[in-house]
């Protein structure tokens, strides 16, 4: 390298070491992450938010010291960041007050991807980044197969195997996503280093075997395309002979999704569902993170109009995800979301056009890709270690743009950061003591009732917007005074649905005389999910109790002819019960 006279010859170096500094601070965020995915108990999942912001902000402001250099923005970078700004705008309108930790998280992305695309993503840079993610994920491999062998215990009592993850499709999922970064790591020291080369590609075979155990055939299908897109890239110069090569893609969706109508049908169910909910609110969408809180109840209002089908009926389920990271956006943050992601999608296919055509140029379109159509039936962003290896991915490529707009200096940027940085210790502590104090009134609740009224009384100063907290504030005071609870429980709807609330409401309604809404309540929870025989029961002991037999034995017949899903022993009981029951109501 020639050095301008009167230059710091050290400069480069440290630069540079900066900026490896940098890449293990990312890989110790990424190891942070995938163990904020482990289940470990109710208290402590509802304090991962709070973690999570912390680390990130930790490592943003390592990454921005050690990596020091002025931001050059180019369209892709605006584009990304004014997405994950619409977000916490449409998030920050529906919720109509100070930002919570879902919608700081946002800020926080924002932070970190003008960090990590502060970084000198030189070949070598790369080449580390990745090795720190294949050798994290190969850990996670190890501990999964472990679980696979009876070793270690699984974090979830329905799956033989989950790693660090909920159940086995996001580990699947999140393993054919890494798994480009380790095959092209092998390939790049096929001829340099053997030994290397051995080691990563011993890496890339068990992931694909972990893939297999993990049986998702949504991973199994990103995987696939993955390695059809490195062999294309690197075996077929002609673009002919890679699109002829990349048919296979719809072959094996029809093979995946001849075999699994069940799944198919249910996913357009939730498509059809969600149709409803966007064109409610097509502009701006329904919030960022609120599919989940919304979903239920659109779906409740589909079976209620008497259009569903039989087929829907028998495949709806209790949905807290879209599987569908698109459709997730576009219900979300409508319109404005939708053209955000169709300008970044743009700016990325321009960068990517003009990239030199290597190992990196490859992993990064295999490692998209894969994410791309993994997406499509799942749900990835829900975890933190994915956003990262996104974010990480596309600021890789972003480095190799030609253009630039503007550029970001550090004294705007610190302030921002700072301010950022405020908001999310706050709101951090606040969540922290309320929490707190909410364990200690669960403690409570049985043996002290009086200690537990204090507690949940500090706990509400915290947590007066949280769903799930109202939701059990609420049904700690329904024997004592049902009118907070019902004001509580009904406040916990705008940001919880949960069927539990819904009939706790239905109960405390019938207690006030407030048959209307009892009625109304017993029929929502019935259709949030038509299938189950414990709702239609609800529904028949009210009208039975409030003297309306007809319409209980319209529900217990209906009862009776309902198919069950799952043969399990409450189901054959309550069969019983209402047979019993229809027989006293038609008695003469």
């Amino acid at each position: 390298m020639v050095i301008k006279s009167g230059s710091d010859p050290s400069q480069p170096t440290t630069r540079s070491e900066g900026s490896q500094r940098a890449l293990i601070a990312i890989a110790v965020l990424f190891c942070l992450s995938l163990i904020f995915n482990l289940n470990g108990g109710f208290w402590s999942t509802l304090l991962n938010p709070c973690y999570q912001l912390v680390a990130i902000l930790g490592i943003t402001v390592l990454v921005r010291l050690w990596a020091r250099e002025d931001i050059h923005v180019n369209m892709l970078d605006l584009s990304i960041i004014g997405l994950l700004a619409c977000q916490f705008i449409t998030r920050t309108l529906r919720l109509g007050y100070v930002p919570d930790l879902e919608s700081l998280m946002l800020l926080q992305l924002i932070l970190y991807y003008l960090a990590v695309r502060s970084i000198r993503w030189t070949t070598g840079n790369v080449s580390l980044y990745y090795s720190l993610v294949v050798a994290t994920a190969t850990g996670v491999c190890i501990y999964a197969s472990l679980e696979f062998f009876g070793v270690a215990e699984s974090q979830n009592a329905s799956w033989p195997l989950t790693g660090n993850f909920s159940n086995p499709g996001p580990l699947a999922g999140f393993l054919s996503i890494v798994f480009p970064m380790a095959a092209l790591m092998a390939l790049q020291h096929y001829r340099c280093n053997r030994l290397q080369c051995v080691v990563f590609a011993g890496a890339a075979l068990l992931f694909i075997l972990v893939i297999f155990w993990c049986q998702s055939r949504a991973a199994l299908l990103s995987l696939l395309l993955g390695i059809a897109v490195c062999i294309a890239a690197l075996r077929f110069k002609a673009p002919r002979k890679r699109a002829f090569l990349l048919l296979i893609i719809p072959m094996m969706v029809l093979v995946i999704f001849s075999s699994t109508l069940d799944s198919a049908g249910g996913r357009l169910l939730v498509w059809k569902v969600s149709l409803q909910a966007f064109i409610k609110h097509p502009v701006l969408g329904s919030g960022h993170d609120f599919f989940r809180v919304d979903y239920p109840n659109y779906q409740a209002a589909y079976f209620a109009s008497g259009t569903a089908t039989p087929a829907e009926i028998w495949l709806a389920g209790d949905v807290d995800h879209a599987f569908n990271e698109g459709l997730k956006l576009v219900v979300e943050n409508g319109i404005a979301g939708l053209a955000l992601l169709m300008v970044s999608l743009l700016a990325l296919m321009n960068i990517l056009r003009q990239m030199q055509k290597d190992l990196i140029w490859i992993s990064s379109i295999a490692l998209l890709v894969a994410f791309g159509l993994f997406a499509q039936f799942s749900y990835p962003l829900y975890f933190l270690c994915i956003k990262l290896l996104l974010l990480n991915q596309v600021a890789i490529i972003s480095a190799n743009s030609r253009t630039s707009i503007f550029h970001i200096r550090n004294t705007p940027l610190a302030v921002l950061m700072v301010v950022i940085a405020g908001l999310t210790l706050f709101r951090s502590a606040r969540t922290y003591v309320g929490t707190r104090y909410w364990r200690e009134a669960h403690s409570f609740q049985y043996s002290d009732p009086t200690q537990a009224q204090v507690r949940f009384s500090l706990a509400h100063r915290y947590l007066s917007h949280d769903g799930q907290f109202l939701h059990a504030y609420g049904s700690f005071l329904y024997d004592t005074d049902l009118p907070r609870s019902i004001k509580l429980m009904e406040e916990s709807l705008s940001t919880y649905t949960s069927r539990k609330t819904i009939e706790r409401l239905a109960a405390a309604y019938e207690k006030l005389k407030r048959l209307p809404s009892a009625e109304a309540m017993y029929l929502k929870a019935h259709y949030m999910m038509p299938i189950r025989l414990r709702p239609q029961e609800d529904l028949m002991e009210f009208y039975f109790r409030t003297g309306r037999p007809e319409r209980a034995a319209y529900w217990a017949r209906h009862i009776l002819v309902t198919p069950v899903k799952i043969q399990r022993y409450e189901a054959r009981v309550i069969k019983q019960r209402v047979k019993k029951k229809l027989a006293a109501l038609i008695r003469p």
